[in-house]
């Protein structure tokens, strides 16, 4: 999972990332997140951070314009990335 495209109507919104380690160990699981191309989070590493199965999450302003909708980016550093859920809400 390199990306995940959510299909939203255009307009401006709050993109809440949510996340909880299930197991990685610190430094197992190092990834950084992007939102339409700009970056929201990096060298992020929920283990070291929060600790294992401790509720995380990453906030950020988007904007979806020309149908594009919003593209939540990922970049492994080390391991895989991990997304528990996403949140939208519409501005």
């Amino acid at each position: 999972l390199t990306a995940y495209r959510v299909d939203v109507p255009d307009g401006d919104y709050e993109v809440e990332l949510l996340f909880a380690e299930p197991d990685a160990k610190p430094g197992e699981r190092v990834f950084s997140l992007s939102v339409n191309g700009k970056d929201v989070a990096t060298n992020l590493d929920l283990s070291a951070k929060y600790g294992i199965a401790w509720a995380a999450s990453v906030k950020a302003d988007a904007a979806a314009a020309n149908g594009t909708g919003l593209v939540i980016g990922f970049k492994p550093i080390r391991g895989k990335p991990i997304l528990n859920a996403i949140r939208l809400r519409k501005k």
